[in-house]
């Protein structure tokens, strides 16, 4: 099972609540900023990681080690 949340509002409490599966943090706005079929896993992070870093968002600083935000 996924659980995939807009933010790190109850990923803590999902995961105390020991619900199964993997939580994902997906913060990501996808209607904004270009977002281009076509493109590698990792030109497509590192374009939107420069469509964040340039419009104001710290997205690029929040992913954890394993790019989904789980640290």
């Amino acid at each position: 099972m996924l659980h995939i949340r807009p933010g790190d509002d109850i990923l803590p409490k999902l995961k105390e609540a020991h619900l199964p599966g993997e939580f994902i943090r997906w913060a990501d706005a996808l209607c904004q900023g270009p977002t281009p079929s076509g493109l590698s896993q990792t030109k497509w992070r590192n374009l939107r990681a420069r469509f964040a870093a340039a419009n104001g968002s710290d997205l690029a600083d929040r992913r954890g080690p394993d790019r989904r935000g789980n640290r």
